[in-house]
């Protein structure tokens, strides 16, 4: 951070002009042979250390007394009284500094002075500048504000001088690169509406929140970057009836893509929670609202996947093993996938049970159609077992087994890859009839424990 003023640059010109006499007064030492000249050049050369330690001194208290007025000023531009900056374009600015130093995030500030506070605890490293003054960089880079904007271009001149260009660049590039690399999420989470579902008796009723999160990586790393997603005219309490949802959802779903378009460009991963008696629900045969002649499926437009509402529950015990199960599980990405599940079905659940309590167990591949759903069923001994993945067919096919054909498909990637692959398999079906490829019915669990709406959601 370059800061300077006459009463600095008069010091400045103090020191060097001791740090010379100091270097004139060591060589002279050293070439002097007469012992009582020596001795005083020695105390002179004390006193000039007693004078360099004095004016660095100053220095230094006078470099932090230009500091903090040149952060009141920075304050006073992000925070004028009339419209302060939101805060969700000043925390995205923090993540990026945290993302490009490899810098964890302790803390989740929710206010500027704070966000600067934890940007000074972040050493300055190997980089030509400081933390506070990149998160600057950053800030201006997604600004539309042309005043504010030359403001803090000012602003960064006065610290940086010829730097700041180069700074800007550099922030640019990265923001670019970063943005073609970012994977978000939609998460659509489908949870019982008690109390409707109570005074009904007769059905379940269910009430459907949805979240985007904007990075998936960045979001696992410093739980920040995760939207709401609110439909215009609906108040998120809303609750549908069990056999209203196959209606339902795919219109509410194609309004959450529409609202998260807003928020970003490129096509988000759709996580679908469901609880468990809808877990075998042909959730990627759902036809969005495309406002089109062509009506696409979910799940061959989109990256779908499975998850689990039960275990978002404060009150689900086996959390600790389903994360220790996940973590197992990142060490099998670049294998081919089907390394990392192993066969079993419905016949037995206990012996399934048991199978799936392995410690090296992460994942299921179902030989067969469940031939039940609920808390008594295969999906309730994985949700049991903590197991974060599994694949099934829901229905069985005619020229093959179900068997068969997913032991192909975890044998054609690596782990990683899975989703992708999924998509495919289900896009592949669409010429082909429903009792003869796999992609009409296939259904993916992967459940990430750490891709998940704040508790306070």
């Amino acid at each position: 951070m370059i800061i300077s003023s006459p009463q600095l640059e008069f010091l400045e010109s103090q020191l060097a002009k001791f740090n010379e006499d100091r270097k004139n007064t060591e060589s002279e030492i050293a070439a002097t042979p007469d012992v009582t000249i020596r001795r005083t050049y020695e105390n002179r050369l004390n006193l000039l250390f007693e004078q360099i330690e004095q004016k660095e001194q100053e220095i230094k208290d006078l470099q932090a007394k230009l500091q903090g007025r040149s952060i009141d000023h920075l304050i006073k531009i992000l925070q004028p009284s009339g419209s302060p900056l939101p805060i969700d374009g000043m925390r995205a600015a923090y993540l990026n500094v945290l993302r490009h130093r490899g810098w964890k995030n302790q803390h989740n500030p929710a206010m500027l002075d704070e966000i600067i506070t934890q940007l000074f605890k972040i050493p300055k490293g190997q980089f030509d500048y400081a933390p506070l003054e990149e998160f600057i960089a950053h800030l201006i880079i997604n600004l539309q504000d042309v005043g504010l904007i030359a403001e803090l271009q000012h602003w960064g001149e006065e610290q940086l001088g010829q730097g700041w260009t180069d700074l800007l660049e550099q922030v640019e590039q990265q923001q670019s690169q970063h943005g073609q690399q970012a994977q978000s999420a939609l998460l659509i989470a489908i949870s019982r509406g008690d109390e409707a579902s109570t005074q009904s008796q007769a059905e379940t009723y269910y009430q459907i929140k949805a979240w985007l999160i904007h990075d998936t990586q960045d979001y696992q790393t410093h739980r920040q970057g995760i939207s709401p997603i609110i439909v215009a005219g609906m108040t998120g309490d809303e609750t549908y009836a069990q056999e209203a949802l196959p209606d339902e959802l795919p219109k509410l779903i194609s309004q959450f893509l529409v609202e998260s378009s807003h928020l970003f460009d490129s096509d988000p991963e759709l996580h679908i929670c469901l609880p468990v008696e809808l877990m075998n629900h042909a959730i990627d045969l759902w036809k969005l609202d495309d406002d089109g002649p062509v009506k696409p499926m979910l799940g061959r437009r989109y990256k779908v996947v499975l998850r689990c509402t039960e275990r978002w529950s404060r009150s689900y015990r086996q959390e600790k093993i389903w994360k220790q199960k996940w973590d197992r599980q990142k060490s099998f990405l670049e294998n081919f996938a089907c390394d990392a599940f192993i066969a079993g079905d419905d016949n037995n659940l206990e012996d399934l049970y048991y199978d799936l309590l392995e410690e090296t167990v992460v994942g299921l591949k179902v030989k067969q159609a469940p031939t039940c759903v609920g808390t008594n069923s295969l999906f309730g001994v994985l949700l049991q077992t903590g197991t974060p993945i599994a694949i099934w067919g829901r229905t069985n096919l005619k020229s093959t087994t179900n068997d068969t054909e997913l032991t192909r498909i975890l044998n054609a990637c690596c782990l990683k890859n899975l989703l992708h692959t999924v998509q495919e398999e289900r896009q592949r079906a669409r010429k082909v009839s429903p009792e003869a490829h796999i992609g009409h019915h296939l259904s993916l669990l992967w459940d990430d424990p750490y891709l998940v709406p704040p508790k306070s959601a």
